[in-house]
């Protein structure tokens, strides 16, 4: 068993015969089937066991389980001998990374918040509190609080993430106030 976006994988297994006999040589240990098959060799150690290393960074979990097929040719005194197995590939964990936001101004303009995930899917946001956020662009509704989660949900591959939110105030805007109009005569 395996993670999703593991770089490698090493299959390893034991040949012997009932009798503690160890047959000299090697086996050859397949992985997949068909065009996609990778065939590795890996020599018999003095106790009967054997492992080879394979690249499994392109194996989905889509597809998994992925057959394991186990080969040792005939070499003196010995039959050949085929084992079979399977190689399961699970979903990789991921997270979100997102920075503290900054407090704002009741009034101010929108603003744009990003947010990016280890596993390079895409992350969405959620508002609550004196805020909308619609896409990456986040709307000032009012003074107060505003917080932002950034989400990732996952997909075939790989797990959703744990939300990250960001909390930050919105402070009341500040009236300038300014005489319209003409003069007036006070006697007062």
């Amino acid at each position: 068993t395996i993670h999703y976006g593991d770089a490698t994988a090493t299959l390893s297994g034991k040949l012997a015969t009932a009798g503690g006999l160890v047959p000299p040589g090697s086996v050859s240990i397949t992985l997949g089937t068909g065009g996609s098959a990778v065939t590795n060799g890996a020599a018999i150690q003095s106790d009967g066991s054997f492992s080879a290393s394979f690249d499994t960074h392109a194996l989905t979990v889509p597809v998994s389980p992925y057959p394991i097929a186990y080969s040792f040719t005939a070499a003196g005194n010995f039959k050949a001998a085929t084992g079979a197995g399977t190689l399961t590939v699970l979903k990789a964990n991921q997270s979100v990374d997102f920075a503290t936001l900054a407090g704002k101004t009741f009034g101010d303009a929108d603003f744009s918040v990003s947010a990016t995930a280890t596993s390079g899917l895409a992350v969405s946001f959620s508002a609550s509190g004196k805020c909308t956020v619609s896409g990456a662009t986040v709307h000032l509704t009012g003074a107060g609080s505003c917080t932002i989660t950034a989400a990732q949900t996952g997909d075939d591959n790989f797990f959703a993430a744990t939300s990250v939110p960001q909390t930050f105030s919105i402070a009341k805007a500040t009236p300038t106030v300014a005489a319209v109009g003409g003069s007036v005569t006070y006697d007062g």
